[in-house]
Formats: C-alpha cells, sequence, structure tokens
C-alpha cells in the first residue's frame, strides 16, 4: 500500500488532473443548455473524461521516471493490479456521480437503482479501457480514446443495436428495461482489456501466468459464448408456438416477450382506440362513423434483428383490423422515453389530423393504467 500512498500525493499535486475534473463540471453545466436528445447524445464525453484521466494516471510512472521502482515491488501481480485498478477507478468516480446527476435529470422517473448501476458499469469499462489503451505510446492511447467516444456521440441512438455486444451506452437508451446481456458482455470485454494489461504490465513467476492464463480464456470462452447462446435463443422463439391472453376483448398473441409486455401493448391500442372513439362521438360531424380502425387482434413477435427503413422507428402495423408489434430491442418496452406508442397508434387508428390530436392528449391525461409519468406528461403540453 506504499506505493498506493505515493500515487496519492503525487496525484493530487498535478494541475492536469484538476483540469480534467473542471472539464467534467463544464460538461454537466451543459444541462441547462442543451435538450434531453443532445444531453443523452453527449454521454459518452463523461467515458471520454474518465478514459483520458485514467490513462494519464497510467503514464505517472513514466512521467516521474519510477517505472522500474514499481516494478521491483511486483511481488503478487493481480493483487498489485487490482490495487492499481481500484485506485484510478475511485479517481474517476467523481466524473461518474457527475453522470449520475445528469441522468436522474434525464430520467426524472425512473428509479434510482438501475441509474446507479448503469453509471457504475460505464464508469468500471472506461476505467479498464484506459488500462488496455495504457499499452500503446499516450498520444496513440489519447487518440483511439478519442475515437471510440466521439464514434459513440456521433451513432448514437438505433443505430447502437447494431453492434450490441460492443457499445457501452447502449442502455441509456432505455434505463427502466436495461440489456443485461450487454451489461455482462461490456464487463467481459472491460475485464479482458485488463488481464490483456496485467499480462504486458507486470513480471510474473510461473504460477501467476497460469492464473492470468485461465482468466483471460474464461473471459474469452464467456464473451463468445453470449452472442451464440443469443442466436440460439432467438432459433428456439422462431420455432416456438404464440401464447395467446384476451385484453378487452381483444385476443393477444405473443412470442419472444413477457405476458405483462404484451398486455401493455394491447392495453395501449384499447385506450388509445376507446380514446379516439369517444372523441369522436363528442365531435359529432365528420368524425363518426369509420374515423376509428377496429382492432381485432394483437400480435406480438419480438424480432431478432434490426429492420431497415422506417421500420427502425416505427414498430407497429395494421393489417385487415389485425395489429402487428414487432419490437427488437427493450427500447421498445417503455413508453415514456423509448418508444412513443400513442403516436405511432394514433397515427394507424385515426385518420383526421385534429381528432388524432385530440386523441393523444385525452390518452396522456387520462392515463388510465399508469403507462406515462408525469415528466412525458409535462412535455407534451
Amino acid at each position: 500500500m506504499g506505493v498506493m500512498r505515493v500515487r496519492w500525493k503525487t496525484l493530487w499535486r498535478e494541475d492536469y488532473v484538476w483540469a480534467y475534473y473542471i472539464g467534467a463540471v463544464v460538461l454537466f453545466a451543459g444541462r441547462w443548455v442543451f435538450g434531453t436528445n443532445d444531453l443523452l447524445n453527449l454521454i459518452p464525453l463523461y467515458g471520454l473524461f474518465m478514459t483520458n484521466l485514467v490513462l494519464i494516471i497510467r503514464y505517472q510512472d513514466r512521467r516521474h521516471r519510477t517505472e522500474k521502482i514499481v516494478r521491483l515491488t511486483e511481488w503478487q501481480p493481480l493483487r498489485r493490479g487490482m490495487q492499481e485498478l481500484v485506485f484510478s477507478w475511485i479517481c474517476a468516480l467523481p466524473a461518474g456521480l457527475l453522470l449520475l446527476a445528469w441522468l436522474t435529470e434525464i430520467f426524472p422517473g425512473t428509479p434510482r437503482v438501475p441509474l446507479i448501476l448503469l453509471m457504475l458499469h460505464f464508469t468500471t469499462f472506461a476505467v479498464c479501457l484506459a488500462f488496455g489503451l495504457s499499452l500503446l505510446p499516450f498520444k496513440y492511447a489519447t487518440l483511439i480514446s478519442l475515437l471510440l467516444y466521439f464514434l459513440l456521440v456521433a451513432f448514437n441512438g438505433y443505430r447502437l443495436e447494431y453492434v450490441q455486444y460492443l457499445v457501452p451506452t447502449l442502455n441509456f437508451l432505455y434505463p427502466d428495461y436495461p440489456d443485461y446481456e450487454n451489461m455482462l458482455t461490456i464487463l467481459l470485454l472491460g475485464a479482458g482489456l485488463f488481464m490483456l494489461y496485467l499480462w504486458k504490465r507486470f513480471d510474473r513467476p510461473k504460477r501467476a501466468r497460469r492464473q492470468m492464463i485461465g482468466f483471460t480464456a474464461c473471459i474469452a470462452v464467456l464473451y463468445v459464448l453470449m452472442p451464440v447462446g443469443q442466436n440460439v435463443r432467438d432459433q428456439q422463439t422462431e420455432n416456438a408456438a404464440y401464447r395467446s391472453v384476451t385484453i378487452e376483448g381483444v385476443e393477444v398473441g405473443y412470442r419472444g416477450v413477457s405476458q405483462r409486455q404484451a398486455e401493455r401493448y394491447a392495453q395501449a391500442a384499447a385506450d388509445v382506440a376507446a380514446a379516439a372513439r369517444r372523441e369522436a362521438g363528442e365531435s359529432g360531424g365528420s368524425h363518426k362513423g369509420q374515423a376509428v380502425a377496429a382492432v381485432r387482434q394483437v400480435i406480438v413477435t419480438r424480432q431478432k434483428s434490426v429492420p431497415h427503413g422506417d421500420r427502425v422507428e416505427h414498430i407497429l402495423t395494421l393489417e385487415s383490423g389485425v395489429l402487428h408489434v414487432d419490437p427488437y430491442s427493450n427500447k421498445f418496452y417503455e413508453f415514456n422515453y423509448g418508444y412513443n406508442i400513442v403516436r405511432d397508434l394514433t397515427e394507424l387508428l385515426v385518420q383526421d389530423p385534429e381528432l388524432r390530436h385530440r386523441t393523444v392528449s385525452v390518452v396522456l391525461r387520462e392515463d388510465r393504467h399508469g403507462f406515462f409519468r408525469a415528466a412525458r406528461l409535462r412535455a407534451e403540453r
């Protein structure tokens, strides 16, 4: 622990460390400047701050020419590596806490526990990425980190679904329904980078070498098995029969999603149709009769791949009274921040623009089944 105390004392005397923290605070202040969608796009920049801060910490020994002294004290590579990981993680945590405060602003109705887990997950990956990049010369490591995080900014949104097992920011799109497979694979990827750092950084006795080979092999096998297991489950889902349930007299068939989620889709459709008919009846005139399309059946099918064209954002289709719901991401399970289901339902069921607008207002105001939070209601006004 003596080496760690020396690191603490030397680190806090460096001006550039405080400059990084000030930069993170300035980024946090952007919450009063940017809109919600812009804030979501800027989340990867917190990772950029954390990764580059840890990169500077990792290059501290080279800067102060103490690398050989540190190597002489490395009697247990795994233990010393874990000490450095925890030390760097603590240094990056202030930026992570600012990110958490930002997330509570963007997602005011989401429970704190999932947001905290997402912050800890992202912070851990950012730190592990820095360990892996620290094996490169500093200028190349910094350049690669800039490219990686700015790619996450540029491709934020539906396009992240194409690289589900590589992106650490995917779950920020739908914090209420996190993709746990994505979280696990990103942790495995970070662990692999950290093990690579240990392998290249420390002089290892034979026993420690065998341990590291075993850990690295387990990480690699688990990482490869994640998409393989997902493909197997997708095939089983395709071959499975539809289950059925009835919601307000409408038959609901579902496959690849839970019964609760299928019921939510069907109930939202029933609420929109009922509100539209009620508004059409009250307004009289041209809104009566066939102004609202009928829904006789709802079919919910989880898709295994990202579609193309308009189907990327619009997962609903109506054919001969059958409403097809084809979600391909957990994002579409969330009706507040993830998917504007009321918009798509009214566009399918209601032809008149004026009636459509009134129907949206009524559905959000009544919120018969608690699908919509106060923050969403304020945003729609």
